[in-house]
């Protein structure tokens, strides 16, 4: 069975501009918006190794770097591809129709 994925309306692209990373909290959870090479991405804004948040961290070569000790996530996937994490992070869809972006979150 497939997820049912509900879209919300998070800013206009010209929003953005010059922005590299936005944090939402929605559903009582965090969740960090990062602008990466041209595309957006939506991580869970939490380190699965020891809690710490991921909203200082850096992106590179497609993932984003924990500040704390240097754990490494995909952006695509959430997968953990660095010590110390060795469990992934939870990823949101996000999609831009119309110059807008939507995150998509479970319904």
């Amino acid at each position: 069975m497939q997820e049912k994925i509900e879209y919300l309306k998070i800013a206009s692209k010209e929003e953005l501009e010059g922005e590299d990373r936005i944090l939402l909290e929605i559903d009582n959870k965090e969740i960090l918006l990062v602008q990466h090479e041209g595309s957006f991405f939506a991580v869970e804004n939490v380190c699965s190794h020891d809690g710490a948040p991921l909203g200082d961290a850096h992106i590179e070569d497609g993932e984003i770097v924990c500040p704390r000790h240097g754990a490494r996530f995909n952006l695509n996937s959430g997968e953990a591809t660095a010590l110390p994490a060795v469990v992934g992070i939870p990823v949101y869809r996000v999609k831009i129709e119309d110059g807008v972006l939507y995150l998509g979150i479970p319904a």
